[in-house]
């Protein structure tokens, strides 16, 4: 699921950024598959309440000019990815 050319990074408290390096609907492929993955094993293992995972994805040579921008524009998608799910 990631890469070994991919970055996982913690960002705060419980957000991570996941940095990849390919096209804005790979990246966008990517969030859905890792929300497949994270529902599977919600199932499996029966996390309590309030815990979910959401996603958001920005491209820094689409739709921003500086990795500070894709990370603002990521961070307002994935805040809105949060309020459409009504567990977490």
């Amino acid at each position: 699921m990631v890469r070994e050319s991919d970055y996982v990074i913690r960002w705060g408290g419980d957000e991570f950024l996941l940095l990849l390096t390919c096209g804005h609907s790979e990246a966008q492929g990517k969030a859905a598959e890792l929300k497949v993955a994270f529902e599977r094993e919600r199932a499996r293992t029966a996390l309590p309440g309030g815990i979910g995972l959401s996603t958001g994805v920005a491209s820094v040579s689409t739709e921003a000019q500086t990795l500070a921008e894709a990370i603002r524009q990521a961070d307002s998608r994935m805040y809105a990815d949060k309020g459409a799910d009504p567990r977490v």
